[in-house]
């Protein structure tokens, strides 16, 4: 049962006084539908809480110090107000400059020779991240950015590789581009990935994989069926398409 003067548990967007439930001009009382669409206790509030294309929201950009105004968009049509509002730059340009001048606060600086460590957060693989916003969720990997600060943007579907295997290091010195098959193989070489027995696909142990290189008068199906793997398992073992980090006996 709805009541005439009940309070909403909200507060107006333009005057911040406490919203109430209303009744129409046809009789009828606001249901909790329409009272969860309102934002405004009347008219007044309503009307003055809008913003005209070019018109200031009240607070200036972080980057430059001008007025945020509402834009109008190319394709036609004006940026929704609350959306003005929580804008905190004018452009892209300040949004870009704001993060450069972040990025190198959080830089420990040294010698072109030596490594760059990174003083802001991490990601859970041990990479620097530049946050942009918390709130968005938006990020920018610090080494990635560091390589397009200095040499522009990064090719498609390029990595960028740290020749220094250090990977909060973010002097553009130790940075390169590398396609993924150069990244996937300068991480075994320096055995940074997970391989041999503590990959969650493997099979055989090294024990078993020294055992199976040194029988060279067992066929692949019978070693096989021996340690409960295909013929072609086995065939990669001792081709050392597989296992190769595993040196055979001699």
């Amino acid at each position: 049962m709805y009541h005439e003067g009940d309070f909403l548990n909200k507060d107006c967007a333009t005057c911040g006084a406490p919203l109430k439930r209303v009744r129409y001009a046809c009789g009828k009382i606001e249901n909790n539908r329409q009272a969860a669409k309102r934002r405004y206790c009347n008219e007044d509030c309503r009307t003055s809480g809008k913003l005209r294309y070019g018109e200031s929201v009240g607070h200036p950009c972080k980057g430059c110090g001008k007025p945020i105004v509402r834009r109008k968009y190319p394709g036609g049509g004006h940026e929704p107000i609350e959306r003005a509002r929580r804008r905190k730059y004018c452009d892209m340009e300040c949004r870009k400059k704001s993060n450069i001048d972040r990025f190198w606060e959080r830089v420990d600086r040294g010698t072109p020779e030596q490594c760059w460590g990174w003083k802001g957060p991490q990601s859970q693989s041990g990479y620097g991240k530049l946050v942009e916003s918390y709130r968005r969720g938006i990020y920018h990997s610090a080494h990635r950015f560091s390589y397009e600060l200095h040499f522009g943007p990064i090719p498609p579907k390029l990595f960028v590789l740290h020749s220094c295997d250090n990977p909060i290091c973010v002097n553009p010195a130790h940075l390169r581009v590398g396609t993924p098959k150069e990244n996937s193989r300068d991480m075994m070489e320096r055995h940074r990935g997970v391989m041999g027995e503590n990959h969650h696909q493997a099979k055989l142990t090294e024990v078993q994989v020294l055992s199976i290189r040194d029988d060279v008068l067992s066929s692949e199906r019978e070693l096989g069926a021996k340690y409960g793997v295909s013929p072609a398992t086995i065939h990669a073992v001792r081709t050392m398409k597989t296992w190769r980090h595993i040196t055979p006996c001699t």
